[in-house]
């Protein structure tokens, strides 16, 4: 019997048991990400000529780029074969990650330039590809969708659904970041009464610290928002039969 789609706040507690029931492995994959991150941090302490300071954080920030896609892919990964109660072999996992990173990239390329393009001819063309090709890159990264494949893929998961796939996916993140924007604002206004600082000096900035601190925090939230994201896609995959050539 076909059952419903799982609702947003089912997804979010999934994903929060998910997050908490393997979080050493989840935390200690994102946690690489410290390491280019820091290295940025680093930079803003080292007085360094402006030429050798932009090279800095142009090669850490590549670094991060390349490590989050890599990390990316993998967790998607773990995290399809943790709901299919498959082992978690990490090297074959870090392996297999690594090979998909070419194919996921030429998938990411595709559908940022069909939406872009869809965006610069008119509003309506982007936004319905924008809808359409949600679920292009989980396609690729869990059932080895290439190219246009995926998109393909994405396209058949999302008719007849299409506001459902968007409010899907975006509501969950958008519920999360609200959550954390509460949290930091509590903290930043905490430290303006603790120091007597004046909230007009926030005009030249917000404190270094709770920049680090955001940015830390924005690591560890990333498979969360991971996870999240599969569960959506093996949701409205599960209410569909698969393709014929499934």
């Amino acid at each position: 019997m076909k059952r419903n789609l799982f609702s947003v706040f089912e997804l979010l507690q999934t994903s929060v048991h998910l997050y908490r029931s393997h979080c050493s492995f989840f935390a200690g994959y994102v946690a690489w990400l410290l390491l280019p991150f820091g290295g940025i941090v680093l930079l803003n302490f080292i007085p360094l000529p402006t030429t050798i300071l932009a090279s800095g954080m142009v090669v850490f920030s590549f670094v991060q780029f390349f490590l989050s896609f890599w990390i990316g892919i993998l967790l998607v990964r773990a995290t399809g074969k943790i709901l299919s109660f498959d082992t978690i072999e990490p090297k074959a996992l870090q392996e297999d990650a690594w090979k998909l990173i070419k194919p996921i990239a030429v998938v990411s390329v595709l559908q940022l330039l069909i939406i872009s393009g869809g965006l610069l001819l008119f509003f309506i063309p982007g936004f319905l590809f924008l809808g359409w090709f949600l679920f292009a890159q989980p396609a690729a990264i869990l059932n080895h969708r290439r190219g246009l494949n995926a998109l393909t893929y994405s396209r058949y998961l999302v008719r007849g659904r299409f506001f459902t796939a968007l409010w899907k996916n975006l509501a969950g993140p958008f519920f999360i970041f609200i959550s954390y924007s509460f949290v930091m604002a509590f903290l930043l206004s905490l430290y303006m009464t603790i120091t007597g600082q004046d909230p007009a000096s926030l005009v030249e900035g917000i404190p270094l610290w709770l920049e680090t601190l955001d940015g830390v925090v924005q690591i560890f939230l990333l498979p969360f928002f991971l996870i999240y994201a599969t569960l959506v896609y093996r949701d409205f995959q599960a209410t569909l039969p698969p393709l014929p050539e499934d």
